[in-house]
């Protein structure tokens, strides 16, 4: 696979993002959010080795499967956070400390992997999981 196909462009980018995540956690003083954001690092593993295997039928792509009960648990989280935080009434500036402008860098760098993956899936197979 040639290294600008679309599949390496996708999963360079959820590495990069999975980067982010890591130098972002490395800032935080919170108990919860690291470990969380280290469960969502594992969680981008498995999707970068799914993406990488064409067939997504490698025996040893078990591993690297990505349950649904998983995805319900983020959606979950996601949720909890928006009801302790006010209603957006416009944009936010990027910063907030190290780890809160990493954090944006991340978000950024999630929309274009988010962008990439469902390009690539209209032209190859992929593991539906991943889009979800």
């Amino acid at each position: 696979v040639r290294k600008h196909h679309d599949r390496v462009e996708a999963y360079g980018d959820v590495d990069e993002l999975n980067s982010f995540i890591g130098a972002a956690a490395s800032f935080l003083k919170d108990t919860e959010l690291p470990s969380m954001l280290a469960e969502i690092q594992k969680d981008l593993f498995s999707v970068g080795a799914q993406l990488a295997d064409p067939g997504f039928k490698n025996q040893s792509s078990a591993k690297f499967q990505i349950r649904k009960e998983r995805i319900e648990a983020l959606e979950n989280a996601i949720d909890s956070f928006e009801t302790e935080l006010p209603a957006l009434r416009q944009f936010i500036l990027a910063g907030g400390g190290h780890a809160g402008a990493l954090l944006h860098v991340a978000r950024t760098v999630c929309r274009r992997a988010e962008r990439r993956v469902v390009s690539l899936s209209e032209k190859v197979e992929v593991n539906p999981i991943v889009i979800e």
